[in-house]
């Protein structure tokens, strides 16, 4: 009879799929990635998965939950050295606009059919994380200097809009960073005094 993972053994397992996944789906289109592939490198039954997951659209997510916590620890570690909060937050969002129009993983999310297919299919508890992960972010950056001008749930829904919007980049008529120069410091002029 098969033993039942110990908690610390579920912690490090969902860690692991998480960074497998990451390299998957970096590798190869995120249709093409099946649970199988993972369960199967990690050396676990199939079914397991869905102890740690409910579907591959959710570890997506965790998956970007990671790299968003990791931008997030980068903002904030690199703006409490700068003097100019709000010029640093726009060379900062340039910077990772042009990183999540590169990244194959944000071009599955910013392919608009596969946004919905996704934010359908994952757990309400796990959208609420990940905005309430922008939303303490912005709190931080408003506590170093920063005062907002409009309510926070608008902030957070500005700031994001920036990053959904990388999907349409092939539609514009005109340099694609002079385009996010112009947004990105509207946005941050806007929300921030």
């Amino acid at each position: 009879m098969v033993r039942p993972f110990t908690d610390n053994e579920k912690a490090e397992i969902k860690q692991k799929m998480v960074v497998l996944a990451a390299e998957l789906f970096k590798e190869q289109p995120f249709k093409d990635v099946k649970v199988s592939d993972i369960t199967q490198k990690l050396g676990i039954a199939k079914g397991s998965f869905y102890n740690f997951f409910s579907s591959k659209e959710s570890l997506l997510l965790a998956v970007l939950a990671d790299i968003e916590k990791d931008f997030h620890q980068k903002i904030l570690s690199l703006m409490s050295a700068e003097k100019d909060k709000k010029n640093f937050l726009i060379k900062i969002m340039q910077y990772y606009a042009t990183e999540c129009r590169n990244n194959e993983l944000f071009k599955i999310i910013f392919n608009n059919e596969a946004l919905q297919s996704l934010l359908k299919k994952i757990p309400e508890e796990q959208k609420v994380e990940m905005f309430k992960a922008d939303e303490e972010l912005l709190i931080k950056l408003v506590s170093n200097e920063l005062q907002l001008k409009v309510p926070i749930e608008v902030a957070v829904d500005m700031l994001r809009a920036v990053f959904y919007l990388q999907s349409i980049t092939n539609d514009l008529q005109c340099d694609i960073d002079t385009y996010n120069y112009h947004l990105i410091s509207a946005v941050v002029n806007e929300i921030f005094e």
